[in-house]
């Protein structure tokens, strides 16, 4: 019964069976497209209105017939076909079927204009892409193409000509969609639907009603209501105003094309065809700027003469067609690659371009992609016949010169002589009309001169012109930006056209000529058997070598008569512009970041001499080394105002900074020149170091530092609103009397130490020992007692003390003052038989209580907090690892300096994790409320602060002319260094 179900159509009313049916779309633009091309090519019924049809499609999802949805998709085909546009086919052998598909790029933007024009004279909401339209297209031609319905060998296509010479009609003029009735026929309005064909052209349909006509050649015979043959007059008469903008012919025996999109592709038509004498408009610029802007209509015949003249230039080159045959075409085809264009044919696009002031290159590539569209149009078709066309030509004798004896096709209207015949190219100026120049083949003949070389003449006698002076510009024409086709060329040059590959190098990048490079002596060396001024030879060249520098010192014959005899070529600049500085810059670059990263000279020499890399001399090393620690003070300055900068983005406009401050005097952070730091807690950003060399000694921290550093807060407009530390009696006498109020909290990283360091202390007790199993359990309920507080306001004791009842096997309570307001525990009722540690009772029980409830401790949970700034200890990880590498024993006095930088590092490398912790939040909230703080190019990094400060220092002492002696502090380090060399 269900196989047998009979289906209505609701486009054309016929029954079928509901296996040859299909329903429609519950997509709006989908079934708005199937109704939009339907109407246009004719595919409705007359009378039948366009929104009731669209409403029983979507509202009601009726079925409809599958050669409607071929009819839209051949309508679409036609359409791509009218803009040069083709199905692509993709190759898999295990693929039985259509392997046809379209892109994106391949839908016109007429059709999709349309869809949304017949949206929204139809009411209908929502607007069509391109992407919808390509969409549609996949889905037909997956399901329909190279099945019965739409056969290969029926494909539509735009271009084709009909060989059969007794139809009138080619698709060049019209693409039929529906059959067109006999001339015995009569349509009544309630008969069949009448053939629309669509004129190729730049316009798409007119609403006439229900009905949409389109530009028709419809016979006399047919009879309309008045609207609609208001319409089809209307179309013809704007048909008749159509004409192409190359010859002017209204009425093209072979049909128009709208002309490219691309300017490039307009200048390839455009000077091939006035290098062919097809071309002769008023006006070349005027004629090629309205293509590029307006899309002007051209004869397809001009398409396939400009393909066909590149196609004689190869021919002459030696570099004919090749042919291939494939599986879907048994007849040989033709096609072209990029290394079968000659280099004339380029350089004659590029000419016109630059004429044509238009900012656009030509390459290869572009004229390829132009012969092959060209040659699957056109190629085998009465415009360009495939029979008698193009042959090989014979090898001529000059290797830079070929000769052809082809014959075109007389269809074509092209035609070449016999013998020997080249195309003379054409001199336009821009502005003058081009019929003015006579364009033709002539006939040429070979002068052999005494040296052998062939020229070649015209019959007037004047030399022939080369591709390259296709167009000359006039006085009023600027130069092209990138492309310069100002090198002569002549047929004895060897040189190749360079012009079109120069635009493939590139400029440098600005980061590449910054960067220095390890360049060996003998590949440097190449590069001095010429002057770099002037281009002599040199006879004589020396290299040398002043660390890292190379110094080519040589004596130019042409050079000298004007300056000194012996020139000098340096690879650096120097360090200085002063007449007393003889250091380079890239020398002192290398010491800066050597000491910046903790690399030692010794270490750098074994490098340098398993490199066979020049290097620098000690003395020098550590004579940048005093400079750097003199101007690591100021640099530290400048990167802490940068750092407060970076942690007020992170606040709000009135919030107070959420500072954290770290402590120890443990022996393991020796050598450290601070044993106290200030972080912020969001940023986790070092703000501010307290000496340690005070606290060693038992004596309190320097109060004078921690002044000077709450000063510095308050003049960038910033107060602390809380201080996480362990030591308030040292601040709270400077804090109160630069912020006022602060809140004070305990650290969760030294409540947690404490209490595990008195829990098991309590276990070594005689029957305690069953307190161990609870460590690990009340450490973590501390955690979680502390974070709940700060997030949600409640009683941290009271909370955290509901421990004592849960050690003993007691989950619900009544209420005690310990315990405040928690009755019962906090976790889940545990499951029976589930794994719990000893219960506590007894003496065990007592000793847990003691530590829980001690006064000290109960004090320090009111204010305590989990977060944290940065640690000391990877602040002494970062000292110990970078900078003080196997215990290496300097000088007290280097330590100030090598804690700084270890800050300086830490520092860094959270901004650069900061930056992409903001970025990866942003990109997860998908929005741009909150946006990257900062970003990595306006940090200024501190090691290339501390080069240009040695820069400004080193410069203020050649202007004072102080140079100091080497310190005994250096003296010091390079014996360490001398040490560390004998344990390496």
């Amino acid at each position: 019964m269900f196989m047998d179900r009979k289906r209505l159509c609701v486009i054309c009313g016929e029954s079928k069976d509901e296996r040859e049916m299909r329903s429609a779309s519950a997509t709006k633009v989908q079934n708005a497209i199937l109704i939009a091309c339907l109407s246009a090519c004719g595919g409705l019924k007359k009378g039948a209105d366009a929104k009731t049809v669209y409403d029983c499609c979507h509202v009601n999802r009726r079925f409809l017939c599958h050669t409607h949805y071929v009819l839209a998709a051949q309508y679409i085909t036609a359409e791509m076909e009218l803009n040069g546009k083709q199905f692509q086919h993709f190759e898999d052998p295990e693929t039985s079927g259509s392997t046809a598909y379209v892109s994106v790029q391949d839908i016109p933007n007429l059709i999709v204009q349309f869809v949304n024009e017949f949206m929204i004279a139809n009411n209908i909401s929502g607007t069509a892409t391109a992407k919808d339209v390509y969409h549609f297209m996949n889905v037909a031609l997956r399901r329909y193409h190279a099945t019965r319905l739409w056969p290969l060998e029926e494909e539509v296509s735009a271009v084709s000509l009909l060989t059969n010479s007794s139809n009138d009609i080619t698709p060049y003029m019209d693409f039929t969609c529906i059959t067109e009735p006999t001339s015995t026929s009569k349509l009544s309005r309630q008969g069949d639907p009448v053939s629309c064909k669509q004129f190729m052209g730049e316009t798409n349909s007119t609403a006439a009603g229900p009905y949409i006509c389109f530009n028709n050649d419809i016979p006399s015979h047919m009879e309309f209501d008045g609207e609609t043959a208001t319409c089809i007059t209307s179309r013809r008469s704007l048909r008749d105003k159509m004409d192409c903008v190359i010859c002017g012919v209204i009425h093209a025996p072979h049909g128009f094309r709208n002309s490219p999109t691309s300017k490039v592709e307009n200048a390839i038509i455009m000077a091939s065809l006035t290098a062919f004498g097809r071309y002769k408009p008023e006006n070349v610029k005027v004629v090629y700027d309205s293509c590029n802007v307006f899309r002007k209509f051209m004869c397809h015949r001009h398409y396939a003469e400009a393909a066909q003249y590149i196609a004689i230039e190869m021919e002459m080159s030696g570099k004919p067609l090749s042919q291939f045959e494939g599986p879907r075409n048994p007849t040989c085809t033709a096609y072209v690659t990029e290394h079968g264009i000659p280099p004339r044919i380029v350089s004659l696009v590029n000419d016109f371009i630059i004429a044509m002031k238009a900012n656009a290159i030509a390459t290869e590539k572009d004229i390829c992609q132009f012969m092959n569209s060209s040659i699957r149009r056109y190629y085998g078709t009465p415009l360009w016949p495939r029979k008698g066309s193009l042959r090989p030509s014979a090898k001529a004798q000059d290797n830079n010169i070929r000769y052809t004896s082809h014959v075109v096709g007389t269809s074509s209207g092209l035609s070449c002589p016999q013998d020997r015949a080249r195309l003379s190219p054409v001199k336009i100026t821009v502005g003058t009309p081009v019929h003015a120049v006579h364009v033709s083949a002539v006939p040429v003949s070979t002068n052999t001169q005494n040296n052998g070389v062939v020229s070649y003449t015209n019959s007037t006698g004047r030399i022939e012109l080369n591709a390259s002076s296709l167009l000359q510009n006039s006085s009023d024409t600027m130069p092209h930006p990138e492309y310069s086709g100002g090198v002569e060329q002549n047929e004895t040059c060897d040189m190749a056209d360079i012009s079109p590959y120069m635009d493939s190098i590139g400029d440098t990048e600005p980061s590449a000529t910054s960067k220095y490079y390890l360049v060996q002596g003998e590949m440097l060396m190449k590069l001095f058997r010429f002057c770099p001024e002037c281009g002599c030879n040199l006879n004589q060249t020396r290299l040398s070598a002043v660390g890292t520098a190379a110094i080519v010192r040589y004596v130019c014959p042409r050079c000298s008569r004007r300056a000194s005899s012996i020139k000098h070529w340096m690879c650096q600049h120097h360090f200085v512009k002063h007449n007393r500085e003889k250091s380079f810059k890239g020398n002192v670059a290398a010491c800066v970041a050597a000491i910046t990263t903790g690399l030692r000279y010794v270490e750098l020499q074994r490098w340098t001499k398993l490199l066979k890399m020049s290097l620098l001399r000690q003395a020098f090393f550590w004579k940048v080394f005093e400079w750097t620690k003199r101007t690591m003070i100021g640099v530290y300055q400048v990167q802490q105002d940068q750092w407060l900068k970076i942690v007020r983005l992170f606040y709000k406009k009135s919030e107070g900074l959420q500072l954290a401050m770290d402590t120890t005097s443990s022996c393991r952070c020796a050598g450290l020149a601070a044993n106290t730091v200030f972080s912020d807690t969001r940023t986790k950003l070092i703000l501010h170091s307290v000496s340690a060399h005070y606290s060693m000694t038992g004596e309190p921290c320097d109060r004078t530092d921690i002044k000077q550093f709450h000063q510095r807060l308050s003049r960038a407009g910033l107060s602390i609103s809380s201080l996480i530390t362990t030591s308030r009696n040292m601040l709270d006498k400077e804090v109160r009397a630069e912020n006022g109020y602060v809140r004070y909290c305990h650290n969760q990283k030294e409540l947690l130490r404490w209490l595990d360091s008195n829990l098991r202390k309590a276990a070594r007790r005689l029957g305690c020992g069953s307190i161990c199993l609870w460590v690990k359990h009340v450490k973590r309920h501390l955690k979680i007692a502390i974070d709940v507080g700060n997030r949600s306001g409640l009683d941290i004791p009271s909370f955290f003390n509901t421990c004592l009842m849960h050690v003993r096997g007691v989950h619900q309570w009544p209420m005690e003052e310990v315990t405040g307001m928690h009755e019962r525990c906090a976790h889940p009722p545990l499951k029976s038989g589930q794994p719990e540690p000893q219960v506590l009772r007894g003496h065990a029980y007592e000793s847990f209580r003691d530590v829980i409830l001690d006064k000290s401790f109960q004090k320090s949970l009111k204010t305590a907090s989990s977060s944290r700034g940065a640690s000391l200890r990877e602040m002494r990880n970062t000292f110990n690892r970078i900078y003080r590498r196997k215990r290496i024993h300097y000088p007290n006095s280097i330590h100030p300096l090598y804690t700084t930088m270890s800050i300086m590092y830490m520092n860094e490398r959270r901004l650069a994790k900061l930056t992409d912790e903001v970025a990866a939040e942003a990109k997860r909230r998908r929005s741009n409320s909150r946006k990257t703080a900062f970003k990595r190019s306006s940090y200024t990094k501190w090691t290339d602060q501390i080069l240009e400060t040695d820069l400004k220092s080193r410069l203020k002492m050649l202007e004072m002319k102080w140079d100091e002696p080497s310190s005994q502090e250096a003296l010091e380090m390079m014996k360490v260094d001398e040490e560390y060399e004998i344990d390496l």
